[in-house]
C-alpha cells in the first residue's frame, strides 16, 4: 500500500475531481552466485489549486481528506490494494503509529456509530477500530462532499510505523469491506460524479526528499486526462476479475532480457498502496539470478544490490517485460526498477511470503498512468508522462548505500507494504481464467 496531498480541478462538462498526491541496520551481503488522448479523454480546466508535496524517495504517495462536522482532515493512502478507510480516533494517540491528527468522534454531528468492532489483518500487524459512519469531503476547491460513508474509527494498530500518513483510503472492491460500499461507490451513487472510473499518476522524484515534480502526482475522481499525465493518447485496457476484491489483471508472460522465466503465476494486482513490485519466492529469484549475470550482485535481506558504478554501470543491466491482458508487453528498464545510490543499485522487487500472483506497486505504475474503470470491469495503462524536478534537497548520503537500505526498509518494516493480501483469493481468479480460456 502507497500514497497523496489534496486540490480539486472542476470539469465544465463531465464531472471528475483531481486530487494532487504527496509522495511520502547495517546488514550483511550475501553472494547469490548459488541463487538458482484519445476517446473520452477527459481534459481538466486547468484552475492550479495545486499545493506541492513533501516526497519521500519514491516510496509513498498520500493526499488529504477530511471526516466530520465541523470536518478533520487526515492525511490518507489511496489504496487500490483496499477497500476499507480508516484513520484514527483520539483514542489512537497512545496504541498507534505517530499520526498528524485524530479523530474525536464526540465532536462530529455527523458521526454514527454502527455498532461493530472491526479488526483488519496485515500479516505482521493489524489496524482494529469501530466500525462507523461519517461525512467525507475530498478537495479544497469544488469539493466533493459525500455523506453516510462508512469507515473504521482505528483504536489501535501495529507495525505501521513505516506509514507516513495518519490512515488508508481503500479503492478497491466492496468484497474487501464486508460488502459496505466504498468511497468511490458513494461518489457515483450519491450523483457526485457520472464516471464509476479513476485514474491515478506517480511522478518520479528520483527518490530524493522535499523535491516537486511537474506534473504534479494526482488521483482523477470521474475521469482521467491524458493531455496531463500521458505521452500520447494510446490506452491499453484490459480486464479485471473484481471476484478477487482487486484490481487483478491476466499475467500471460514475464521476460528478462527478451527470455521467458520460470513462472507459474497467472495474476497481478494493480495496487498503488505498494511501494515495489512483489512475486512469487521462485520467480522473484529467476529475476535476481537474470539480473547477477549482467553484472554483480548481493542479496541483503531479500533484496537485491548490485554495482553500478565500480565495473559496471546501470544500463548493463537488462529490461524486464510484464505481457498483461492479452499479451500487451509492459518493459521496465533498470533506471526504472532500480534506486541507484551512489556506486550501487538497489533492486526494487522482491519476494512474498506466500502467495502465487504478483503486485505491480508503484515501481510499474510510475511508468505507466492507470486508470480503473469499475463499471466495466477493466483497467487501462498508457505510457506515463515524464516528472522535471523543480526543486531539489539532498540527503547528503553521498556514496553509501547504508542509508538508502535504512530508508527502504524503514517504509517496508511497515506490514501495510507487504501483507494485505492474504485475503486475496487465488482459487476464484483460477476459476475466472479456466472460465475465459475454455
Amino acid at each position: 500500500m502507497r500514497f497523496l496531498l489534496c486540490w480539486i480541478f472542476a470539469l465544465a462538462v463531465t464531472c471528475y475531481i483531481v486530487i494532487p498526491l504527496e509522495k511520502s541496520q547495517p546488514m550483511k551481503m550475501i553472494d547469490i552466485n548459488s541463487i538458482k488522448l484519445a476517446e473520452l479523454s477527459l481534459n481538466l480546466i486547468d484552475l492550479n489549486t495545486s499545493s506541492y508535496f513533501e516526497n519521500v524517495m519514491n516510496m509513498q504517495y498520500s493526499g488529504k481528506i477530511r471526516l466530520g462536522t465541523p470536518p478533520v482532515e487526515f492525511k490518507v493512502i489511496f489504496d487500490t490494494g483496499s477497500s476499507w478507510l480508516w484513520v484514527p480516533s483520539t483514542n489512537c494517540r497512545t496504541a498507534c503509529h505517530p499520526c498528524s491528527n485524530y479523530l474525536n468522534t464526540s465532536n462530529s454531528s455527523s458521526y454514527k456509530s454502527l455498532g461493530e468492532k472491526i479488526t483488519l489483518s496485515y500479516g505482521m500487524g493489524f489496524a482494529q477500530g469501530d466500525l462507523s459512519q461519517e461525512r467525507v469531503i475530498i478537495g479544497d476547491r469544488n469539493p466533493l462532499n459525500v455523506s453516510n460513508q462508512a469507515f473504521i474509527s482505528v483504536n489501535q494498530n501495529k507495525d505501521f510505523e513505516g506509514m507516513q500518513a495518519d490512515g488508508i483510503l481503500g479503492l478497491a472492491f466492496r468484497k474487501l469491506s464486508k460488502g459496505y460500499n466504498t468511497l468511490l461507490d458513494n461518489i457515483k451513487l450519491q450523483g457526485l460524479i457520472t464516471n464509476k472510473i479513476f485514474s491515478v499518476y506517480f511522478g518520479d522524484n528520483f527518490f530524493g526528499d522535499s523535491k516537486i515534480t511537474s506534473p504534479n502526482s494526482a488521483i482523477i475522481f470521474g475521469g482521467y486526462d491524458l493531455a496531463s499525465y500521458a505521452q500520447n493518447s494510446d490506452i491499453i485496457w484490459m480486464s479485471v476479475f473484481p471476484e478477487t476484491g482487486y484490481w487483478t489483471v491476466l499475467l500471460t508472460n514475464i521476460k528478462v532480457d527478451y527470455t521467458l522465466i520460470d513462472y507459474v503465476s497467472f495474476l497481478a494486482i494493480v495496487d498503488t498502496g505498494t511501494s515495489l513490485i512483489m512475486a512469487p519466492k521462485n520467480e522473484a529469484n529467476d529475476i535476481m539470478m537474470r539480473i547477477h549475470q549482467k553484472g554483480q550482485c548481493y542479496l541483503a535481506f531479500g533484496f537485491l544490490v548490485c554495482d553500478c558504478g565500480i565495473s559496471h554501470k546501470i544500463t548493463d543491466y537488462p529490461d524486464i517485460s510484464f505481457e498483461l491482458g492479452s499479451g500487451h508487453a509492459f518493459v521496465l528498464k533498470p533506471e526504472e526498477y532500480f534506486m541507484k545510490e551512489g556506486l550501487y543499485c538497489q533492486l526494487l522487487l522482491t519476494s512474498l511470503q506466500k502467495g502465487n500472483f504478483w503486485i505491480l506497486g508503484d515501481v510499474f505504475l510510475r511508468k505507466y498512468y492507470s486508470i480503473y474503470d469499475a463499471e466495466n470491469s477493466k483497467v487501462g495503462f498508457a505510457l506515463a508522462a515524464k516528472s522535471t524536478v523543480v526543486v531539489t534537497a539532498d540527503f547528503g548520503f553521498g556514496s553509501s548505500i547504508l542509508p538508502m537500505f535504512f530508508l527502504t526498509l524503514l517504509f517496508i518494516g511497515s506490514s501495510i507494504l507487504y501483507y494485505k493480501w492474504q485475503e486475496f483469493d487465488v482459487d476464484e481468479g483460477a476459476t475466472r481464467y479456466q472460465r475465459i480460456h475454455v
